[in-house]
């Protein structure tokens, strides 16, 4: 299971982010992308995330996860179409010369926290 490293890896993103936020009192939410070519499970990430929260400042805090759909863009003509399965022939000219332009990586989008006045 990838995401428990993913996961790993976004509460070492947060705590860092966190650091640099003066006053910061507690951290109600985290919106994280996820490009569908990973293959992350959003259950799985939300229930490795909860896991290593435990016990910790971080403990209860609400996950977003939105998934980022596949895009291509045509190296032949230029064309942007969505990929709704893994299958990379460009549907305007069918040519098989496609790059992906979205859909792929993780990223910690924003943090919603609660800081001491």
């Amino acid at each position: 299971m990838h995401e428990a490293s993913i996961a790993e890896e976004l509460v070492r993103q947060v705590r860092a982010e966190l650091d640099r936020i003066e006053g910061a009192v507690r951290l109600k939410s985290v919106r994280v992308y996820t490009g569908v070519l990973e293959q992350i499970v959003p259950d799985n990430l939300a229930m490795a995330f909860e896991a290593m929260t435990k016990d910790s400042a971080l403990e209860n805090t609400r996950l977003e996860i939105i998934e980022v759909q596949a895009k291509l863009k045509c190296v032949k003509c230029g064309a942007e179409s969505e990929v709704k399965i893994p299958f990379f022939v460009c549907p305007e000219c069918s040519s098989t010369d496609v790059e992906v332009i979205q859909g792929k990586g993780v990223w910690l989008e924003n943090l919603e926290v609660e800081v001491d006045e």
